[in-house]
């Protein structure tokens, strides 16, 4: 009988201590910062500017078209989402893609490779090589040339 109320007892032991110090363990969420804003070009020779989709879900991808591997999932999973998109959330999200190779990824480049792939979103580059290392550094994202 005294070991049926040991065995009973001491899976609520761990309940029954008082804990002094609760310290937060974890990640404190704060606002989001203010996503940095571009104007870039994309496949029809349009200007696109970010703050233009306000209010909007954005997804942001930075590939380029001659990548091997990671660019062509990256594209495919994006191709994915966007077409399994709840149909009452079609509107609000946006999908782009800026490239990390604008010496070969121009605007013509980039209509011929939207029409092969289908990936019919906003494929952004510029001829100011310069504006794009600012985007591409504004994203934190590091361009190895």
């Amino acid at each position: 009988m005294a070991l049926t109320a040991i065995l009973l007892i001491t899976p609520l032991a761990g309940c029954l201590e008082t804990v002094g110090d609760s310290s937060f363990n974890g990640i404190e969420y704060r606002d989001p910062i203010v996503a940095p804003d571009f104007t870039l070009v994309d496949q029809d020779g349009n200007n696109v500017t970010l703050s233009d989709y306000e209010g909007k879900v954005v997804v942001l991808a930075f590939i380029y078209t001659s990548c091997p591997d990671v660019c062509l999932i990256i594209s495919s999973n994006l191709q994915w989402a966007k077409m399994n998109l709840q149909e009452d959330l079609v509107d609000d999200v946006v999908f782009l893609s800026v490239t990390i190779d604008p010496a070969r990824d121009t605007v013509e480049r980039l209509s011929r490779w939207t029409e092969a792939t289908g990936y019919d979103w906003p494929h952004l580059t510029s001829s100011d090589l310069d504006g794009l290392v600012g985007v591409w550094s504004d994203w934190n994202v590091v361009v190895d040339n």
